[in-house]
Parts: C-alpha cells; structure tokens; sequence
C-alpha cells in the first residue's frame, strides 16, 4: 500500500480542503489528522464547531480503515466533548481497536495544541472491498 498516495488521496478532498484538515500520519488501523482553527470553525458561542470535531474524527478514523487497503464508510460513530476550545491547532489520533473481516472500531482522541482532551469519539467503519489499484501501488 502506498500510504504517500493515500495521504494525498485524503489532503485533496474537498471537505478536507476546505476546512483546512491535514493528514499528518496513516498507516494500518492509526492516523492523525489536523488542523489550524479560525473564525469559520466556530459556533455562535465562540468555540470550536461540535461539527468540526466530529468530521475531524471521522476522517481520520476513515483514514486509519482505508491504510488496510480497503474502500470504507462509515456506519456509527458517537462523540463526547469534554472541554471548548477558541483557536490554535487541533489533533485528532484514530487508534483501531477492534479489527473484524467486515468492520473496524476506532477510538478518536481529539486534542488542543497545549495537548489537553476537546473530545473523545467511537467510530465504526464497514470495509466495502479493495481500494482501486492506482492507491495501492
């Protein structure tokens, strides 16, 4: 698996790109993604975009699926906010921690730049057969 192909692969998506989210580590059932967050990521209170977290969560945990070598969606995914957050880099690190022939499980801890706890979410992936082969060689 070329995970150069399938950082790329993820960096260049649109939703991706427009809101500034960037893979930063993949590889097999892990990844970490993040981003710089500005005035457009935040709610009417003043603080990061429950949204925001959540697709931050759910890119990477997809992103730590896909590094098997397989097509995903997503079929669950829940997500507790612990603590708001106003600006600076956000980190997200999707661990696998159930891996079946169908699905896998992630947990997804969400971090500021001083490395405190914004949220914590559980994402469950379907594997929906092989990736093309151009993101495999």
């Amino acid at each position: 698996m070329n995970q150069e192909k399938i950082k790329n692969f993820f960096d260049s998506a649109g939703f991706s790109r427009h809101n500034g989210i960037v893979t930063e580590e993949i590889r097999e059932g892990y990844a970490r993604m993040s981003l710089v967050l500005g005035a457009d990521g935040l709610n009417l209170n003043g603080v990061v975009h429950g949204g925001l977290l959540f697709s931050l969560a759910d890119l990477s945990a997809g992103a730590g699926a896909v590094a098997y070598g397989e097509n995903v969606t997503t079929i669950d995914g829940s997500i507790n906010f612990i603590r708001p957050c106003t600006g600076g880099k956000i980190t997200a690190e999707a661990e696998v921690i159930h891996k079946g022939r169908k699905t896998a499980v992630f947990s997804v801890n969400i971090t500021n730049d001083a490395g405190k706890l914004l949220s914590h979410a559980t994402i469950t992936m379907f594997f929906m057969g092989k990736l093309p082969d151009e993101l495999l060689d």
